[in-house]
């Protein structure tokens, strides 16, 4: 593994674990919006995670737009809050996820403990609501819980690997396990009108 004590090292595996939390959550977003509201209002949240990826892969600096997107996912957060469904706590938390992705840009903070918290929240809305774990878990606090675990073991493992060109297999891992969340959300709200 690279030399995590090195500052920059140590900087790169906190942002890319707090960009691959948030998009283990940041599917339920379209789904909730193109259900409830309009699809392209999740753009932004979904974005914001998508840019930071970008970044991670060297694929150029996204600063510039991960900050412009902080106003509007601020009024995401707002917008699925006032939707008063069953699912809005949980979206709300996932869109807090992406907020806090694109804030790193305000002072390098990769926010860790926070990126974790708002997935967190969302598994427990799933949980507090009665959906149905993925498959071979006891509820959705274990699978994200887990899942948080899986990631720190790439990310701050021995044999990590933290190249700009690495950062595809933690972004799949996680839009893999994300779809887990989106399947669900689907089954959800399939009857809300």
């Amino acid at each position: 593994m690279p030399d995590q004590t090195s500052a920059p090292m140590r900087a790169r595996a906190e942002r890319w674990f707090s960009v691959a939390v948030a998009t283990r959550v940041n599917s339920v977003l379209s789904v909730f919006f193109e259900k409830l509201a309009r699809q392209e209002d999740s753009f932004s949240a979904v974005q914001a995670v998508e840019s930071a990826w970008r970044e991670a892969a060297g694929q150029g600096e996204e600063s510039g737009f991960q900050l412009e997107s902080i106003p509007l996912l601020e009024r995401l957060k707002e917008k699925a809050i006032s939707l008063e469904n069953s699912a809005s706590a949980a979206v709300a938390a996932a869109v807090d996820a992406a907020l806090l992705v694109s804030s790193y840009h305000r002072d390098g903070n990769s926010r860790v403990a926070e990126v974790m918290a708002s997935a967190l929240a969302v598994a427990l809305e799933f949980d507090r609501h009665g959906i149905a774990a993925p498959e071979g878990y006891a509820s959705w606090l274990s699978f994200e819980t887990l899942g948080h675990a899986d990631l720190a073991n790439i990310v701050f493992g021995e044999g990590a690997r933290l190249d700009p060109g690495d950062s595809f297999e933690i972004r799949f891992k996680s839009g893999e396990e994300s779809m887990n969340y989106r399947n669900s959300i689907k089954a959800w709200l399939r009857d809300v009108r």
